[in-house]
């Protein structure tokens, strides 16, 4: 009997799984530092954060070999870094490559007995494109601001004309003291939602549902300016 799977892609520290789609949700959980050694072992300037960072990807690509059973993940050449927004394109492409075939609606038909292979692709596909640097960093002021006029303005009203029960959000100045202890889709039951609409067939997936009808996301354009203008 086949089952589905969708291929989502990875994108750090602001990112977790709703359903399949990447939301943004360091505003929910926090942002998981890694650990480091003593003061005498650790880089200076830049190299603090470059090496932070790659130990939070490597705890990301940890954490996918481990919900996917992988016990004993290849070392993977990267072939390029990409941004939040684009990884689940090239994650489904490059399974493709692999020789899986993407359904309609972005998910990945196979049978149970294929399931162990396409994990260990899915690992392969999301380890070869790592998400850039920048993308891993905390939020700035300007960010959580541009964050939270998107969230209250955009997608808050979008949910409510789309039948969702939402409750208030914290003001401005609250949100912004702080931003890590708010999301919309957190604990405010639009999670429970969204998953219920989903196996009542109301919705398609939560997956197209926060990316296409009501985006979760305002956007990397919004996000990071200096990373998408030509």
């Amino acid at each position: 009997m086949p089952v589905r799977a969708r291929a989502a892609g990875v994108s750090g520290r602001r990112t977790s799984l709703l359903g399949g789609v990447l939301v943004l949700s360091c505003a929910a959980a926090g942002c998981v530092l890694a650990s480091c050694g003593s003061a005498a072992e650790q880089p200076h300037g830049d190299d603090v954060s470059s090496s932070n960072n790659a130990n939070r990807w490597e705890e990301d690509l940890a954490a996918v070999a481990e919900a996917a059973g992988i016990t004993d993940p290849p070392v993977v050449t990267p072939v390029r870094t990409v941004s939040p927004e684009e990884s689940k394109a090239v994650v489904d492409d490059c399974l493709v490559e692999r020789g899986w075939s993407i359904d309609p609606d972005g998910s990945f038909s196979i049978h149970r007995t294929q399931q162990e292979q396409f994990e260990f692709d899915r690992y392969v596909c999301i380890a070869s494109y790592p998400i850039g640097e920048i993308y891993l960093e905390p939020y700035d002021q300007r960010q959580w601001e541009v964050l939270y006029d998107y969230w209250v303005n955009e997608f808050i009203p979008c949910l409510a004309s789309k039948g969702f029960d939402v409750v208030d959000p914290p003001s401005r100045e609250t949100f912004l003291a702080a931003p890590e202890e708010w999301h919309p889709i957190g604990d405010r039951g639009i999670h429970d939602q969204l998953s219920a609409a989903e196996a009542e067939g109301t919705i398609r997936s939560s997956n197209e549902f926060l990316a296409q009808v009501c985006p979760v996301s305002p956007g990397e354009d919004l996000l990071y300016p200096a990373q998408t203008t030509p």
